[in-house]
């Protein structure tokens, strides 16, 4: 189980404010190819309450790590089907995504 709040102020964006949530449960699995199945619950929400900044995703995902690798360095791959929460009739209501891409934590 993991869940990760962020929280941004975009000045070029109408000086508006985001906070994302997302969170993920899931399982390990063990041996080489260390690798985590787990399913996605994103919701995204903004002060000035645009469309295309009000979302709720969910949806499976993968996240590998191979052996011999840093262990802050992984991969990870999110199919997600979402939905705007805020409707202005410039984007449809349903929308997929797919997302790829990799993590790496500089640490002591």
């Amino acid at each position: 189980f993991e869940t990760s709040v962020d929280a941004l102020y975009i000045s070029r964006f109408d000086n508006d404010a985001l906070v994302y949530a997302q969170t993920k449960t899931g399982f390990t699995l063990g041996g080489s190819f260390r690798t985590q199945l787990y399913w996605n619950a994103n919701v995204t929400a903004d002060a000035k309450r645009y469309s295309w900044a009000n979302s709720v995703e969910t949806g499976p995902g993968i996240r590998f790590r191979f052996n011999g690798l840093p262990r802050s360095l992984y991969f990870s791959v999110d199919a997600l089907m979402g939905r705007h929460t805020v409707l202005d009739g410039t984007r449809p209501a349903q929308y997929s995504d797919f997302r790829a891409g990799f993590w790496y934590a500089f640490t002591h």
